[in-house]
């Protein structure tokens, strides 16, 4: 028996309460099966309950995680030192702001750089999803188009506005039509690797922006920060990875907390785009209703929708924590979860970690993505395909 184990007495109230509290449940399919438990009862010993997680089962994630997503993850630091290297004739000194336009996975490493560097770049980053482009857009604004696969509608449209306004454009993109325009047209592209789903290049398209935004004298030193950044969690596959069994795997402990219920999660500033980002993974990787707010915001509104209906609230609730945050935020987190408590389900808490900012960032964001991996397994779905999304797309057509 390790020290890790629980231990009851022969009481045998005493062993269903523990059995009750211990035994996860997963959903596999439509059908929920009670994980396994093995108790060893010998006279005049203690009991110890051993807690065999599905997750833990030999084959099963590789045998639900077809395409392979799993290695995706684990490979996620190394795309942090890819090497663009795009000339882009932009005068910074005339710019007054940047637009990224793209939707889904593909505008994600954009939310991720304003994240990181909207205290220190000089002039605004906006982001825009949807079909129009703000009506300030002119020459003096550099708009970044990103759609990994160079078809997404809203893109190509807002590409074509650009021109217009005879706003300087780059482009971020695997292949598809937006690739052959901008290629025609001499708009510098930053040209990601194929074969990969949208949301799963965002680190890619983080280092492009990068290289740009340091290629523009808007953030010096910023390649340098994402390549330490990458050194750092490159040992977080071997905490997190599917080898690591869920009684030393956070991601899987996390997964297991989620499976069979709506998700929320908050964040406070500096993790805002890990929150968003662990939505969008948890929506498409597990095909499971997840929502995200930012505090303090979440202050304002949505706290009050917790202190009453509905009564019962089959919710999980993610708080993803920085010391990077104001102590302002912080308090707000604890004085939240003490008026919430009994109303609000108690919360998931994720502390970051890291050196840097962008540090913190990703290790919540790499964290995120091994949870969806897990719920996607835990629900019984390839966390590779999109096939709703796609059918969405061919009925607009």
């Amino acid at each position: 028996m390790t020290g890790s184990e629980p231990v009851v007495s022969h009481s045998l109230s005493a062993v269903y309460c523990l059995l009750s509290a211990c035994c996860c449940r997963e959903t596999i399919g439509r059908e929920r099966i009670i994980t396994a438990v093995v108790l060893h009862l010998s006279p005049g010993e203690n009991t110890t309950i051993h807690n065999t997680s599905m997750l833990d089962k030999d084959n099963l994630i590789q045998e639900i995680d077809s395409d392979n997503i799993r290695d995706t993850i684990a490979d996620l630091p190394q795309q942090l030192g890819q090497e663009f290297d795009v000339p882009v004739r932009v005068e910074p000194a005339n710019l007054t702001a940047v637009v990224i336009a793209g939707m889904g996975g593909s505008v994600l490493a954009g939310e991720m750089l304003r994240t990181w560097l909207a205290d220190q770049l000089p002039i605004p980053i906006i982001l825009v999803r949807g079909y129009e482009l703000p009506a300030f857009v002119d020459h003096n604004t550099l708009v970044i188009c990103s759609s990994y696969s160079g078809n997404t509608e809203e893109t190509l449209g807002l590409y074509e506005q650009a021109g217009q306004r005879q706003a300087p454009r780059v482009v971020i993109a695997s292949g598809g039509q937006l690739h052959q325009t901008a290629v025609r047209s001499g708009t510098p592209v930053y040209q990601l690797p194929t074969g990969y789903q949208p949301r799963m290049v965002a680190w890619y398209g983080l280092r492009a922006l990068a290289e740009l935004m340091e290629g523009l004298g808007l953030a010096g030193g910023a390649v340098a920060e994402l390549e330490e950044a990458a050194r750092f969690l490159a040992g977080l596959g071997n905490e997190w990875g599917p080898e690591t069994p869920t009684g030393e795997n956070r991601a899987k402990q996390i997964a297991e907390e989620c499976a069979g219920k709506a998700v929320w999660i908050y964040s406070g500033p500096a993790l805002n785009s890990a929150a968003r980002k662990l939505k969008i993974d948890i929506n498409e990787n597990a095909k499971h209703v997840a929502s995200w707010n930012e505090l303090p915001e979440f202050n304002h509104n949505e706290f009050l929708g917790w202190t009453e209906h509905p009564r019962q609230k089959p919710f999980t609730v993610i708080q993803l924590q920085s010391a990077l945050d104001g102590g302002r935020i912080q308090k707000r987190f604890e004085v939240t979860n003490r008026l919430l408590s009994g109303r609000m389900p108690a919360p998931v808490v994720v502390e970051s970690r890291g050196d840097s900012h962008i540090q913190h960032l990703l290790w919540a964001c790499l964290l995120g993505d091994y949870v969806s991996l897990y719920l996607a397994v835990l629900n019984n779905v390839n966390p590779g395909r999109v096939e709703a999304i796609e059918q969405l797309k061919r009925e607009l057509d």
